[in-house]
């Protein structure tokens, strides 16, 4: 189950303030400084004052009278002494939506702390309620505050309401600190799903996160003697993966059977087990599918490396007896059980090429001293140099004798969503050379542990662990789980902790860069300049790109730098003096548009000036990135008119809604928006580079409106019809009021 929140951050009292009496609530708010509880104060200072003021109020109330004095005047009048008139909750219950908006944003903004308790609340809910505060009005119309009702969170989650929807992005929801959560409580009432989440320490340097999806384990009882015909689903607990096994423990006996004091022990079932849909397991079960009991230590979660998913079986003493043989239950399923386990000999890779030359017999002739002739190839150079051949002759990979899968089919088994993970990782790991190099053994006599910018080697060894399980022939299963990757990821690469989808390329750059600096060859990296162009012709062009790599060599020099690097011309020329200044710069990888739909069709009501021309109906079609500067500009041509006389405007009902100058882009505009576009006899001032000049004359917009218009309590209370119109009124006719008529 969740964590329990953690209690509110309101400051701490003292214990001289334990007893709240009246005396010391007036001789606080006697103070010259403003108490913490003022609505003032929490919109305009930092709320992490309240524990300073608090101790000056202290102070100050030390030289009033005795506490007992007081209290028994109190209770002489009838009253109770520890009513607590003036409080945060009170003061925030009664305050404005102006300072409800500036408090809460306040607070959101504030950085988050490891220890602290954050909640989850749905975007669409918050932004209803910001619109609310800010009483704006869009062309949903407004919302009032008495309309809000509690934090509704439906839309974000699954499972009944446990589980936050992994599918969703992060512009799906907010997170908010415990004190907002309690004041949505206290202002709305309680919400119907309450999504707290713990602050939890990432990586190497504990950079605090928000455990958005902590892992959910599936719970199994062991039990000798099952009712027949009799159901029941496993139970599920959530757990943070900062919690120790300790904790895990109780947790997850706790959940079974809560208060029993019998003696119990704790099975892990391999991974991949999660189809067992049952709470009850019997002994020969447990036997068949295999297991491992979980120890009660200070190691957490993440270490252990549990992931969402695992299965767990409660076993239970009867008794006083264990249920089942810990030595008749292998490790794995199908396996030998500790009892009739047999020595076994592992086949071990061989670490040298093959005897044929090719780029990393190179390699091998310079970081090794001595040479081999007569060794094996890897078996990654064997599959794929014939991949090509076996897919044409059938299309589904085969299995051996021995029941092992082909090399280099093992698939990579999603942790959550971490399928973006599995799909690089599958590509890196089939690239012919980069698995030559791991799977012969080189990468370890290039290993630069003590390189700053690398991470001692560590993601590596963790990827070359992973391209051994992979290319390792009769594995015996057809998937893996990369846990022990993924968790040396998460130290380096916070980022890319949890389950949540992330961007694959993302992930690419960071590993590449990752065993770059890991497989330096360059133990030193002296200073280097960067040569400039002097001129020339192709022959100097030349010699300019391979100075320029050369120096970037003697700095970066690693197989990724080998496989996966190169350097591109830049060519700049400057438009005042025509110097030409050409540079070449390395990278890694490419990043190009996808050809996806860039082109924005709309309709634009053109009104020209002149009253005896019609209106007209445009068809645009233009680039979704351009302005609307862009778009007066086509109109102009087409119309015969100068753009900057040209005024475009979304009319929404009955009245003008927003101001399309030149900093609005075409492509925000939807599908359904009114656009117009008003011809004048002056400048529009949509332009960027207008200047105003006191002679310009007015821009006015008119709306049409009935002269009889019922009262209302709230909103508008214009009655507006038809659409809305734009007059120009110079300087001589504004002081007319009939020459403004007739304008």
């Amino acid at each position: 189950m969740l964590t329990p929140p953690s209690p509110s951050s309101s400051p701490s009292l003292s214990p001289k303030d334990t007893v709240n009496t009246r005396k010391r609530q007036r001789s606080q708010s006697m103070q010259s400084e403003p108490s913490s509880s003022s609505p003032k104060r929490a919109v305009s200072e930092d709320p992490s004052q309240d524990n300073v003021r608090a101790s000056q109020s202290q102070g100050v109330s030390s030289l009033s009278i005795q506490d007992s004095d007081v209290d028994a005047y109190m209770a002489e009048q009838g009253e109770d002494p520890s009513t607590n008139i003036l409080g945060p909750s009170n003061t925030m219950a009664t305050s404005s939506p102006e300072e409800r908006l500036s408090s809460v944003g306040s607070l959101i903004q504030a950085p988050m702390r490891v220890g602290d308790t954050w909640h989850v609340v749905s975007s669409s809910w918050y932004r209803r309620w910001r619109k609310a505060m800010a009483k704006e009005v869009d062309k949903e119309g407004p919302v009032d505050e008495k309309d809000l009702g509690p934090v509704d969170n439906t839309d974000i989650v699954v499972a009944g309401g446990e589980i936050i929807n992994q599918i969703l992005s992060a512009d799906d929801y907010v997170f908010v600190p415990e004190q907002v959560w309690t004041w949505f409580t206290e202002w709305y009432g309680q919400a119907r799903y309450e999504l707290p989440r713990k602050v939890i320490g990432r990586g190497d340097q504990s950079e605090p996160t928000l455990e958005l999806h902590p892992p959910r384990l599936k719970v199994h009882v062991l039990t000798s003697n099952a009712v027949p015909g009799v159901s029941m689903p496993p139970h599920f607990v959530a757990v943070s993966v900062k919690d120790t096994t300790e904790d895990l423990w109780e947790k997850l006996a706790s959940s079974v059977a809560p208060g029993d004091s019998r003696h119990l022990r704790i099975w892990r079932l391999p991974e991949g087990d999660s189809s067992w849909d049952q709470l009850s397991c019997s002994p020969e079960q447990l036997k068949q599918r295999g297991g491992t009991m979980l120890s009660r230590t200070q190691s957490t979660v993440e270490e252990e490396l549990i992931e969402a998913g695992d299965s767990f079986v409660v076993e239970f003493k009867e008794d006083e007896k264990w249920i089942v043989d810990a030595k008749e239950v292998p490790a794995q399923p199908g396996g030998a059980s500790a009892s009739n386990s047999q020595s076994t000999v592992t086949q071990i890779t061989p670490k040298l090429f093959g005897a044929e030359a090719d780029f990393f017999d190179l390699i091998q002739a310079r970081t090794s001293p001595t040479s081999v002739s007569n060794v094996a190839s890897s078996p990654a150079k064997a599959f794929l140099s014939n991949a090509s051949n076996r897919i044409g002759s059938s299309a589904v990979a085969t299995r051996s004798k021995g029941g092992g899968s082909e090399p280099g089919t093992l698939g990579l088994g999603n942790m959550g969503n971490t399928c973006f993970m599995n799909s690089a990782l599958q590509c890196l790991v089939h690239t012919k050379e980069l698995a030559d190099y791991f799977l012969t053994g080189v990468f370890e006599e290039e290993l630069n542990p003590d390189n700053p910018l690398g991470m001692g080697g560590a993601i590596a060894q963790a990827f070359g662990a992973l391209l051994q399980r992979i290319w390792t022939p009769g594995s015996g299963s057809t998937s893996y789980s990369p846990r022990e990757f993924k968790q040396v990821l998460s130290r380096f690469a916070p980022q890319f902790s949890g389950y949540q989808q992330h961007d694959s390329q993302e992930l690419v750059a960071f590993l590449l860069d990752g065993l770059h600096e890991d497989l330096n060859r360059v133990l030193k990296k002296p200073y280097v300049e960067k040569p400039d162009w002097e001129g020339g012709g192709d022959k100097e062009l030349v010699q300019l790109a391979n100075e320029s790599w050369q120096g970037y060599m003697k700095r970066n020099d690693s197989v990724i730098v080998d496989l996966f690097q190169g350097q591109y011309q830049s060519t700049l020329v400057c438009p005042e003096c025509s110097k030409v200044s050409i540079t070449f710069d390395p990278f890694m990888y490419l990043t190009l548009p996808l050809p996806i739909q860039k082109k924005w069709r709309h309709n634009v009501y053109y009104i020209p000036w002149d009253v005896t021309k019609p209106h007209v109906k445009v068809p645009i079609e233009i680039n979704r990135d351009a302005s609307f500067k862009e778009l007066r500009q086509l109109l102009g041509r087409w119309m015969e008119a100068n753009p900057d006389n040209l005024l475009t405007l979304e009319v929404f009902s009955h009245r003008f809604y927003k101001n399309l100058d030149d900093t609005v882009l075409v492509g925000d505009m939807a599908d359904n928006d009114i656009i117009v576009c008003f011809e004048l006899p002056c400048h529009a001032q949509q332009s960027r580079t207008y200047k105003p000049s006191p002679e310009d004359p007015f821009i006015l917009p008119v709306v049409l409106c009935d002269t009889n218009t019922p009262k209302r309590s709230f909103g508008r209370s214009q009655n507006l019809f038809g659409y809305p119109f734009v007059v120009v009124i110079t300087h001589q006719q504004a002081i007319d009021p009939d020459a403004m008529y007739d304008a």
